[in-house]
């Protein structure tokens, strides 16, 4: 071979190499978009767990609008952070009038993450709570550090104070416990099955309704509650109507299906039915907005997680429920609650109206250059950032489901787990079930 053989030789061998080069490219890239685009869980995406606790026992009194927000970090790292949150009028007069709030920033993918997480968050309660009851106490960086080890650094927000005053109630030591999960779709049954063996009231009647062996409520029994003069004995009616449907219409499709996305779908779905659309009446004196129905909310739009389904996993959905909406999905509407300003909303939203908006794309509404549907966020509370599906599952769950519990509050027995020397342990024990769940999968 001379040497203008071989230079044209190297050359080819070049351009082939650049070619290949230029073809893997294209179909990396092609296929990180087809994922993204049909909604599906990326590989860095892993089951994730998070808390937030609030307390109103130690009251938070703020500077004009500017709300707070302590950052606790590690090796660059923010792992939690102490800020404000509900209105709370105890100490009338004195501007103490909102409720103090500890959560983790982003979760934990592993057990072993979280419970220094909580001592920390355990021991700064205890401390705040105990020196603010005589007086108040003014709460800085510094003196939160005062409660962690060095490794841990303390900021405020940025454009948020560097310090707030904070008194405590003595006679109170209780928290109002919220945890969020990260996790596959096909989990979510097991999340409805952790509040049932806790015994949640709420989820423990949505699971009788998803049993075709469920006893129907009576007639009888109904009219009874029905005529009564108590409104919760109304509401209990309605409830009863709904779940002798679900046992009759429902629950022989959803128990048949197996373990996977799509029976995990419809879990959530039929209990956004169950909960939100049943025509219960309005109750005054409510938390406002709908999600204090929920004991389990998603916090991604249930348009975004219909779409993660498979081609066939959504044409099964649909042969179950099209009909069944269409035949009743007019007679349910939302159920009424109350805005931000203690005022009641009483929407028109009906069950098909909102089915329609999860299923078909041209229902849905743009929010923020998202296009969502009805309840994300519900109808009178576009306006304020409200937690229903206000979350985007491609940019802050990995293409996964993110579901806030929030029922542990109604749970009568959990009342003495859910204090300052107490919570942690409840909240370890919850760790260990859901890490339990994927424990093959290392999250330990």
């Amino acid at each position: 071979m001379n040497c203008e053989d071989k230079k044209l030789y190297q050359l080819s061998v070049n351009i082939a190499h650049l070619f290949i080069l230029i073809t893997l490219s294209y179909f990396s890239t092609l296929y990180a978009a087809m994922g993204t685009d049909a909604g599906e869980a990326t590989d860095e995406a892993e089951p994730k767990m998070g808390i937030e606790i609030e307390t109103s026992a130690i009251k938070v009194k703020l500077d004009g609008e500017k709300r707070i927000g302590f950052i606790v970090s590690k090796e660059g790292r923010n792992l939690w952070m102490i800020e404000d949150d509900t209105y709370d009028h105890t100490f009338e007069g004195t501007g103490h009038d909102r409720n103090l709030e500890c959560k983790t920033i982003g979760g934990f993918s592993r057990e072993s993450e979280l419970p220094q997480i909580i001592d920390a968050i355990k021991r700064n309660l205890l401390y705040f709570h105990e020196n603010s009851q005589r007086a108040p106490l003014v709460m800085t960086p510094e003196l939160i550090k005062t409660q962690l080890s060095d490794e841990y650094r303390v900021s405020p927000k940025k454009d948020g104070p560097h310090s707030v005053e904070v008194k405590s109630k003595s006679e109170d030591n209780k928290v109002k416990l919220q945890i969020t999960y990260q996790l596959p779709l096909a989990h979510i049954p097991s999340v409805f099955m952790r509040l049932s063996n806790l015994n949640h009231n709420d989820i423990k009647g949505f699971l009788l309704a998803l049993k075709s062996s469920t006893e129907p409520i009576s007639a009888e029994e109904i009219a009874k509650k029905t005529s009564s003069t108590f409104a919760t004995d109304r509401h209990d009616a309605e409830t009863y109507k709904l779940r002798n449907f679900f046992v009759s219409h429902l629950a022989g499709h959803i128990s048949k299906l197996q373990p996977g996305n799509l029976k995990g779908f419809c879990y959530l779905f039929s209990f956004y039915w169950y909960q939100l659309f049943n025509n219960k009446e309005y109750l005054r004196d409510q938390e406002p907005g709908p999600k204090q129905f929920l004991g389990i909310m998603s916090r991604v739009p249930l348009s975004q997680l219909f779409d993660t389904l498979s081609p066939k996993d959504q044409k099964h959905f649909r042969s179950i429920f099209d009909s069944i909406i269409e035949a009743v999905g007019s007679d349910y509407h939302i159920i009424p609650y109350d805005n931000y300003e203690k005022r009641p909303v009483f929407d028109t939203l009906k069950l098909d109206e909102w089915y329609g908006s999860l299923v078909e794309e041209g229902s849905r509404v743009n929010v923020g250059g998202r296009m969502v549907d009805l309840l994300s966020p519900p109808p009178g509370l576009e306006d304020v950032d409200y937690s229903m599906g206000i979350m985007d599952i491609h940019k802050d769950s990995s293409g996964l489901p993110l579901l806030e519990v929030r029922g542990y509050a109604n749970i009568r027995q959990m009342k003495e787990r859910l204090t300052f020397d107490t919570f942690d342990s409840f909240v370890n024990d919850e760790a260990r079930w859901f890490f339990g769940l994927f424990a093959g999968d290392d999250k330990k």
